[in-house]
């Protein structure tokens, strides 16, 4: 009986550390990232116009305000958004890697992140607003606190 109890507490522990083990470690994406953009769209513009593309660069700011393990929701902006305009909403998951993410904005743009280390990752987005086709990838990188 002894030897039941002690072989069941034994494969219980043996369970519970295996579970421990395997739980998913995801990268911290909470706080404020920064980057530049090279963003080709089909839209016209003031920019450099080549065969019926437009391509500008802008800085983004991106701010991941909340994250539960592999969900997160933050806010983006670019240069070129007005300062009293709070941003899109990101909403975006990660996989059970913990080295890809997909994310969508508020307006329907769609992208991935690969992330490269735990201060930055790269991500490319694609995105049809108005018959207006934009798409751009960037590596940003986290600020200190």
């Amino acid at each position: 009986m002894k030897r039941t109890i002690l072989s069941s507490l034994c494969l219980i522990s043996a369970i519970l550390v295996v579970i421990q083990s395997s739980a998913q470690e995801y990268p911290d994406m909470v706080g404020f990232w920064t980057g530049t953009v090279r963003v080709v769209s089909s839209g016209g513009g003031e920019r450099l116009d080549v065969g019926g593309v437009t391509i500008t660069e802008i800085d983004l700011e991106l701010t991941i305000d909340v994250q539960d393990r592999e969900t997160f929701l933050g806010r983006s902006r670019t240069s070129d958004t007005p300062r009293d305009n709070p941003g899109q909403h990101v909403w975006g998951s990660i996989r059970s890697t913990g080295e890809e993410a997909l994310f969508i904005t508020e307006v329907g743009a769609q992208g991935q992140i690969w992330f490269s280390s735990e201060t930055s990752f790269e991500y490319c987005l694609t995105n049809l607003v108005d018959g207006t086709i934009t798409s751009y990838c960037a590596q940003v990188n986290k600020q200190a606190d």
